[in-house]
């Protein structure tokens, strides 16, 4: 089984599923977006869209109509293909404890969605996303959470959020894009913290991929970022690194698999 685990929403559903073809998946589990760079024609169309996606990821919009539209996009195209899509939700940090389980009981559960993610934010601002944490430690359902660590994130940042997960340990926490640049130091830290998973898309360099998976081989996870990646070329990357069967066949699905419980 390969399951892409990572990809945002695009607006054409042709063309997701197309992308989906040519690489072989067998499930995608799409995330909300209000940023379309594969809408773009020009490069000044791509560099608007960029720079909403740069607002987004240094905090700058953090807008509460606009997740909760992106949401409704995402369940719409869901419900289209139920078997084969999985849904991660966005949720805004900064709020109450009280809002922030308001929020995810009617926009994550209520919607069947399978976990949280994208969660993106400026460097020094963890503790504003620790109410998610303590909301999912206590949730009755398992619902994973996917934050963005490559930049603007440093690696205090990392640090940081390797605490809350000791701290919050029934919370399954994913290293979207492995730590970035600190891929490393990351990889070295989260090694002996079992509730941490390290997503292998928009890596540094194609050398991570090999040491993380051989070093999580049932905590890293396959996915292809796409629009910003290509899940045939993602595929082949992982199909091309690693050469034990048992250990890539872990990568491309089954991690993802029994970490969704699909």
């Amino acid at each position: 089984m390969i399951i892409d685990g990572h990809q945002h929403l695009l607006q054409e559903p042709r063309q997701q599923q197309e992308l989906a073809d040519e690489a072989g998946l067998d499930k995608v589990v799409l995330f909300p977006t209000v940023v379309h760079p594969e809408q773009a024609n020009t490069r000044e169309e791509f560099m608007r869209e960029m720079e909403k996606l740069s607002q987004i990821l240094s905090g700058v919009v953090n807008p509460t109509e606009a997740r909760i539209q992106s949401i409704q996009a995402l369940v719409d195209r869901i419900r289209t293909s139920p078997e084969f899509y999985i849904g991660f939700g966005s949720c805004p940090y900064g709020l109450e404890r009280e809002q922030t389980e308001q929020w995810i009981e009617q926009w994550i559960i209520a919607q069947n969605l399978k976990g949280i993610g994208e969660i993106a934010f400026q460097p020094g601002h963890v503790p504003a996303i620790e109410n998610i944490f303590r909301v999912l430690q206590e949730c009755e359902q398992i619902l994973p959470l996917w934050i963005h660590t490559f930049n603007p994130l440093g690696i205090a940042d990392i640090r940081q959020l390797i605490e809350l997960a000791e701290k919050y340990s029934r919370v399954k926490l994913i290293f979207g894009h492995s730590g970035g640049s600190h891929w490393m130091e990351t990889l070295e830290r989260v090694i002996s913290i079992p509730n941490i998973y390290m997503d292998i898309s928009a890596a540094f360099s194609i050398l991570p991929l090999k040491f993380i998976a051989e070093a999580l081989p049932e905590r890293c996870v396959f996915s292809s970022d796409a629009p910003y990646g290509n899940p045939y070329l993602a595929h082949q990357q992982v199909e091309y690194l690693i050469k034990d069967a048992h250990l890539r066949a872990n990568v491309l699905g089954l991690n993802t698999a029994r970490l969704l419980n699909v």
